[in-house]
């Protein structure tokens, strides 16, 4: 039973495809991916709960990025004809990472591997594990150690560009979820004929127009008012939209004159099914939401507000620093005050702290406010080892006379001296060291 999804990346430019996603309802767990790339450096991120074929992304040498550390993963060199397997069941969600590469014999097929720990070239990990299957990264010929998933920059283009045609297959009797893709990518997409899901990333551009049969749901991150509508396309509407920063976002889907294409549109402030937004278009190019027969305003894109901080704490490129109307429209608790959000801001942004939900970002919150309270008055509750884990200043595992030194150093100091990250880390590296 699955529900597989391939992706053609056909450039001319950078390209970028992060298969995670922090919205629960358009997660790809239970899917597979298979990528065919370019002649040039194709770019792609694994996603827990996700089986990606990584080993067709033909010339140049492209990059794999994995979400945790080498040695976290099993690698199987034997079962597949070259080919490396790389398999890691996270503990708590029991979601599985599996990541199939080349394993580098030939020169086209030599890739890079990022983890949380470095990065290395299949060809030298071939080597490698051959001469030893437990073998360390650090061990491998030519690893690098300042090039891991927490450094995007080193391996993503700031503009991206490129095309990508992706077709989507189930024998599951479920939809496909296509990837939440990156502004400066436009797919084409073909659907399963099930309920399929799509979400629109700001500035990217999408033709949704072959999404086939069952109701799919096409998610808009702006509001209906936002983009301009046009019917110049046969059967389909045209939606547009200008961005702050210049960028043009396009999203094509068929206009609902047959059943089966009449797809659901949701926005952020509603949402209607196609063949209606036609209807309304006809009349009023410029026709309010409301004026759409069937509008459904408690029916709107999810995700929007927390998504902007996750992708900030997860370093997703392109993403934008969280204001205090971002964690006040989340709702996340302990963020109320403009002086509260640069706290906040500072452990979201360390490398080790990548919370996926908003009550991850609460519990960091929470616990960067016990730490400052507590440094200014010692009768305050008291910091435990699982609050300075939660901050990403302390190892797990740890241990209970690192946090009892730390509290010591904190007692000394006051409010404004351990309100950032940085002088946390600092302060708790000096523990580590005692």
């Amino acid at each position: 039973m699955t529900t597989l999804i391939e992706y053609s990346l056909n450039g001319p430019g950078a390209d970028y495809l992060d298969f995670r996603s922090s919205i629960p309802t358009l997660s790809l767990a239970g899917q597979e991916v298979a990528i065919k790339g370019n002649a040039g450096v194709n770019v792609v991120r694994a996603a827990p709960g996700v089986s990606l074929d990584a080993r067709n992304l033909l010339g140049g040498i492209d990059v794999i990025v994995f979400n945790k550390n080498w040695a976290d993963y099993t690698k199987d060199t034997t079962s597949i004809a070259s080919t490396i397997v790389f398999t890691n069941t996270d503990a708590t969600t029991g979601l599985t990472e599996r990541v199939l590469v080349s394993n580098g014999v030939v020169g086209s097929a030599r890739d890079k591997l990022v983890f949380g720990d470095g990065s290395v070239v299949t060809d030298k990990v071939r080597i490698g594990l051959a001469a030893n299957p437990n073998v360390a990264i650090a061990a491998i010929t030519d690893f690098d150690v300042a090039v891991t998933n927490n450094t995007p920059s080193a391996f993503v283009s700031a503009a991206l560009n490129s095309q990508y045609e992706v077709k989507a297959t189930s024998n599951a009797g479920v939809g496909a979820v296509f990837a939440v893709t990156n502004a400066g990518m436009n797919g084409n997409l073909t659907g399963t004929g099930e309920v399929d899901k799509i979400y629109v990333a700001r500035g990217s551009s999408v033709d949704a127009r072959n999404m086939l049969g069952g109701q799919d749901i096409v998610y808009f991150t702006g509001r209906w008012s936002d983009y301009s509508k046009s019917l110049s396309v046969a059967n389909s509407v045209l939606f547009t939209r200008v961005l702050d920063n210049g960028m043009t976002e396009t999203v094509l889907v068929a206009d609902g004159r047959i059943g089966s294409t009449r797809d659901q549109l949701v926005f952020a402030d509603g949402a209607v099914v196609s063949n209606n937004a036609k209807a309304a278009i006809l009349i009023n190019p410029a026709a309010a939401l409301s004026s759409v027969t069937g509008f459904d305003l408690t029916v709107k894109t999810p995700g929007l507000t927390i998504e902007k901080i996750l992708n900030y704490a997860a370093d997703t490129v392109g993403a934008e620093v969280p204001v205090l109307s971002d964690y006040t429209g989340a709702g996340i608790a302990g963020v109320t005050t403009a002086a509260d959000v640069p706290q906040v801001n500072s452990f979201l942004a360390l490398a080790d702290v990548d919370p996926t939900t908003q009550t991850a970002v609460e519990a960091i919150a929470a616990a960067a406010n016990k730490v400052e309270a507590y440094a200014n008055n010692n009768t305050n509750p008291v910091p435990t080892l699982a609050d300075y884990q939660t901050l990403g200043v302390l190892p797990t595992p740890g241990t209970q006379a690192q946090a009892n030194l730390l509290n010591s150093t904190v007692e000394s100091k006051v409010g404004e001296d351990v309100d950032r990250a940085s002088e946390l880390v600092a302060l708790a590296n000096a523990v580590q060291v005692v």
